[in-house]
């Protein structure tokens, strides 16, 4: 039985224009003929590579010298190659096998998720550990440069109001006993973004008017910043950043270029949103602040209580900061502090 002929079209490789030949499988080897002058070549099949077999697509076969032959009768030649005992590669045997696909699917997936929640974390805690104190800080004022030509706005509050917070937050740093170097910045921002605070790679702490104006309270207000000054001390906010942006950020950490990690930030990060250990974390360093300056956790139990009471009620035009939006749950970090109270109290 003579192995069947097809049309094809073989290219060189420097002309789009092609040649019409005849190919013909002969076991392990490919003979094709010209169809203008009959002359033919032979072609074996370790010099060759075939593309993958679709069904009602072409089939292509890469050749020597950048030749490529095109089959259009895919399938049909696809036929012949299998009778004359071509086997293919064994991603593609795979590939034309649903389960194995699909099984190949779910475990890209699984790969995925453990990049992202082990993997990637832990780069991006070793990028935030190795990065230079120094370039952390310029980090943080080119963010804030930003984010000032962007979303944010100037402080509306009455300076009066601006210096005494500033000074006894200054004051309540200077009493910790490792020393710790940071920075108060004040701003607003227009709709219900207002109610925030968040730290800033390097130190800068940002504190926005309408959560000052909501809580009146100066030891709440201390507590919120003793809050971020733990995000601060810990560097979550540069590892957070290096875990939203990807590994590119980590890299580009590392190797002390910054531009095009900072380029990202505004728009990748959404005002920061932590993991529940930084705020755990960031909660325990807030306690100990205050009760550092002879506070307690009482002024910090009493904050997530009106965080609570704005949740439960919905106001109007409010919504909690974005840092009590995440894990977590303000029920279950305000039993945290309800124990910290009460242990304070014995």
């Amino acid at each position: 039985m003579s192995s069947p002929t097809f049309d094809a079209w073989l290219f060189n490789g420097r002309s789009a224009q092609g040649g019409e030949v005849h190919v013909t499988v002969h076991g392990q080897k490919l003979v094709l003929r010209s169809k203008i002058n009959g002359v033919a070549r032979t072609v074996p099949a370790r010099r060759m590579r075939l593309s993958e077999p679709l069904l009602h697509a072409p089939r292509v076969v890469w050749l020597p010298k950048g030749f490529t032959l095109e089959v259009p009768d895919g399938a049909g030649f696809t036929r012949a190659l299998e009778d004359e005992g071509w086997t293919e590669s064994l991603a593609v045997r795979l590939g034309q096998r649903w389960p194995l696909s699909l099984a190949a699917l779910v475990l890209t997936a699984v790969l995925l998720v453990v990049l992202y929640r082990t993997v990637l974390p832990m780069a991006a805690h070793w990028a935030a550990e190795a990065t230079p104190l120094a370039l952390e800080k310029q980090i943080g004022v080119e963010v804030l440069a930003l984010l000032d030509a962007g979303r944010l706005q100037a402080s509306r509050l009455d300076e009066e109001r601006r210096d005494e917070i500033a000074r006894r937050f200054a004051e309540a740093v200077a009493r910790l006993e490792e020393e710790v170097s940071c920075e108060l910045e004040f701003r607003s921002m227009p709709g219900p973004g207002d109610f925030n605070a968040f730290a800033l790679p390097g130190g800068t702490i940002v504190l926005l008017d309408g959560l000052v104006r909501l809580i009146r309270n100066d030891d709440q207000v201390l507590g919120v910043l003793g809050h971020e000054l733990g995000h601060a001390v810990h560097r979550h906010t540069l590892r957070h950043i290096a875990e939203v942006i990807g590994l590119s950020a980590v890299t580009q950490l590392l190797w002390g270029e910054i531009s095009g990690v900072v380029a990202q930030i505004p728009t990748a990060i959404g005002f920061f949103s932590y993991s529940r250990d930084a705020e755990r974390e960031a909660d325990e360093f807030a306690v100990a602040f205050l009760r550092r300056n002879g506070l307690g956790a009482e002024p910090l139990h009493d904050f997530f209580l009106a965080v609570q009471a704005l949740e439960t009620v919905g106001r109007v035009g409010m919504r909690p900061p974005d840092f009590l939006s995440t894990h977590p749950s303000t029920e279950e970090r305000l039993e945290w502090l309800r124990q910290q109270v009460e242990a304070e109290k014995r």
